[in-house]
């Protein structure tokens, strides 16, 4: 896997209708489904694209938000995610593609690492800390999703928190940083 660089990004956003008043409800399955198509993407591109969840919320009221920002070395390396948003009609109709650009140069604000965040399975014989990581992850937003080959669903929980300025990243097939990979992208506008 090659390292990417933080160096140009856009963003997605999910469209609300009119008449689902707003509710982050109406959002959220939509946003699972963008997640989805976006993880086939980045696995037919390992390694270069890196994902941030501007309006994230953890705690109690968790929420991973309703606008998702993809990171790439430049911008024509976007062309390849809003091709393949584009070609999927059904949710592309839904979602607001913003326009592709640069991470300034001196950009000096705040780096945030959004981690994927695992629980071991009820096999695991590992029992405490599978009981500390489940309490733990009752404040994390998550995406319920299902394995193309297994067809089994799972639970992908995302972590925020405070980062370094990165300049190789190693994001997994999901675009996120993992513990053996920690990576941070920038925390723009």
């Amino acid at each position: 896997m090659t390292a990417m660089s933080p160096y140009a990004y856009f963003d997605i956003e999910v469209r609300r209708s009119e008449r689902s008043g707003g509710a982050q409800a109406t959002a959220l399955p939509i946003a699972t489904k963008l997640f989805y198509v976006l993880h086939g993407v980045f696995r037919l591109h390992p390694g270069r694209f890196a994902l941030a969840f501007p309006k994230m919320r953890m705690g109690e009221s968790r929420y991973p938000g309703d606008t998702l920002r993809v990171f790439a070395d430049t911008r024509d390396d976007l062309d390849v995610v809003v091709d393949a948003l584009k070609d999927n009609r059904a949710l592309s109709e839904l979602l607001r593609l913003g326009y592709a650009e640069k991470v300034p140069e001196d950009y000096a604000g705040r780096w945030m690492e959004y981690r994927r965040y695992r629980v071991p399975g009820t096999g695991s014989r590992l029992d405490k800390c599978r009981s500390y990581r489940l309490e733990a992850s009752e404040k994390l937003p998550y995406f319920r999703t299902a394995s193309k080959s297994t067809g089994q669903s799972f639970v992908v929980f995302v972590e925020c928190r405070d980062g370094a300025a990165s300049r190789d990243c190693e994001p997994d097939g999901y675009g996120l940083s993992v513990a053996t990979r920690p990576f941070a992208v920038p925390m723009l506008p």
